[in-house]
């Protein structure tokens, strides 16, 4: 699990959300919202707003967590533990 998915499974289960619902409320897919978490999939800027709305987090402060992500690992996001958002 990356440290960025650490991140949102934490923020999603204060708000008492399932992954599923997070990204319905998001407006992507349930996939989509994995492949974003895992650093599959390079995610718009527009996800990064969508799913920070659906947490009630700033977006800045998300697009922070997965850059810091990407860069730990040099262009992938390695397994750590979430620091806080």
């Amino acid at each position: 699990m990356t440290q960025f998915e650490l991140v949102i499974r934490r923020q999603a289960r204060i708000r008492q959300l399932s992954m599923a619902e997070l990204a319905r409320r998001a407006g992507i897919s349930r996939q989509h919202l994995y492949n974003v978490c895992r650093c599959d999939r390079g995610p718009r800027l527009y996800t990064f707003v969508q799913l920070a709305k659906a947490l009630h987090v700033e977006p800045t402060a998300l697009f922070a967590t997965y850059v810091q992500s990407v860069e730990a690992s040099r262009g992938g996001c390695r397994p750590e533990s979430a620091g806080d958002l």
